[in-house]
């Protein structure tokens, strides 16, 4: 595992950390206040359509440094298992799937056929988006955990990823917020400070000259 490696892996999921922050910052007050009740009502409203679209590109850099973090070390050498990754990978790939049917289908069936949005066989769609937040809290969870016994991660940071992971069904973007908070704390306290520890140790070590 190279320095700048996880140092790039450290900056990527801060930046993809405050971008939740800011996504869910702006749109979860609206969702909250807003008194539509029928997907039909909102599917095609700008804020409904804006939110998504910016959800959908940051799961997207989200799935691309995910994998990233198997070179992510705690002080004693010890990472997030390998297996957890994976699942992590998928279930936000999977989740990414399903802001993009909110980001670009159903704006599109609001505007052609809103029927189509009320009807009882939706319920379908709406229970496998369920199974997948299910996946994804359960996931999220497991890796503040993890990341908490491993040392990888502190105790505030894992709380805000649990629980920003748990109340995603609820809040939507205002849960993804936490999780992304979750992340800027945990690169700000843990992964871009053991960065630049080891880049440190690394600069020490060559001045060293042998006798």
């Amino acid at each position: 595992m190279s320095q700048p490696s996880t140092r790039a892996t450290g900056l990527a999921l801060l930046v993809i950390g405050a971008l939740m922050i800011a996504n869910g910052a702006w749109y979860t007050p609206l969702m909250l206040t807003n008194p539509a009740q029928r997907m039909s009502e909102y599917g095609g409203e700008w804020p409904f359509v804006t939110s998504q679209t910016i959800a959908f590109v940051v799961l997207v850099a989200l799935a691309l440094a995910v994998p990233r973090l198997r070179q992510v070390r705690s002080r004693t050498g010890r990472t997030l298992p390998g297996w957890l990754i994976t699942v992590l990978t998928v279930a936000v790939m999977l989740q990414m799937a399903t802001v993009y049917v909110q980001a670009f289908v159903v704006p599109f069936l609001a505007e052609v056929a809103p029927a189509a949005l009320d009807v009882e066989a939706i319920d379908v769609f709406a229970l496998s988006m369920m199974a997948i937040w299910v996946l994804w809290l359960v996931t999220w969870v497991v890796v503040a955990v993890v990341g908490v016994v491993r040392r990888l991660m502190g105790i505030p940071a894992a709380i805000l990823i649990a629980f920003g992971a748990l109340s995603t069904p609820v809040l939507g973007p205002g849960g993804a917020a936490l999780v992304g908070a979750g992340l800027v704390v945990w690169c700000l306290t843990r992964i871009l400070p053991a960065a630049r520890a080891r880049a440190a140790d690394a600069t020490l070590s060559a001045d060293v000259v042998p006798a």
